[in-house]
């Protein structure tokens, strides 16, 4: 009898007793074909001029007006996105709509000219946040966008790399598809190496009405 008693410690034994539990999981959310764009919509996306450097070094920019979404140019393309998050906050959120609503709070287009990128950063000050693929090449939606995982204190040796255990993740998206995800999961943007400028359009998404269920924490705002 060894330490263990009289059951042998094998691993197909250990593995019928095995039960994991991923608790608690960061949910990004991949909504194909999110808006249909028009040609008015297109011109419009294509004529901002005015933009200026994003931080972090990668060399992309940005639009000046960080409520582009409020334009009556692109009232669909908002109509489009609040109806994904809307999607989120009931199938994965299980918010109670009739005591909370979340709405749009800042929005803005991305250039990335050739050879450009974007540095690892989380969107402060907001709850969930989203990025809208506005260029059909479909280079500019395969593993562009690298999520990453800051919760890991040491290193170890992977042999087979899983959603669990990685590091970083990307997720392909597709000419107007839209990625959602928590506004605290840190992310970035590999270089853009085609020939051509990749547009996204980036949002924050923030709560209204009362925050908590316990009453002596509860907050409305």
């Amino acid at each position: 009898m060894d330490l263990y008693g009289e059951v042998p410690l094998k691993i197909d034994y250990l593995m019928k007793k095995l039960k994991l539990y991923c608790l608690f999981p960061t949910t990004v959310a991949h909504f194909s074909d999110a808006v249909s764009l028009s040609q008015e919509e297109k011109d419009f996306i294509h004529g901002q001029h005015e933009v200026t450097k994003s931080m972090g070094g990668g060399g992309n920019t940005h639009t000046v007006n960080n409520s582009i979404l409020e334009r009556s140019e692109l009232a669909n393309i908002r109509k489009s996105i609040m109806h994904c998050v809307n999607i989120y906050a009931e199938e994965v959120l299980h918010m109670d709509e009739k005591r909370s609503e979340l709405y749009l709070t800042t929005s803005w287009l991305n250039f990335n000219d050739p050879g450009t990128s974007h540095h690892a950063h989380a969107h402060p000050n907001s709850i969930l946040s989203g990025v809208l693929y506005l260029t059909e090449n479909p280079e500019h939606t395969k593993t562009q966008k690298f999520f990453l995982n800051n919760h890991e204190t040491v290193l170890l040796p992977i042999k087979k790399y899983s959603l669990i255990n990685s590091k970083s993740y990307s997720i392909d998206s597709s000419y107007c598809g839209c990625l959602l995800f928590p506004s605290s999961l840190s992310h970035n943007v590999t270089v853009n190496r085609t020939n051509e400028i990749r547009i996204t359009l980036a949002f924050n998404v923030f709560v209204r009405g009362v925050m908590g269920g316990d009453h002596l924490s509860q907050l409305t705002i």
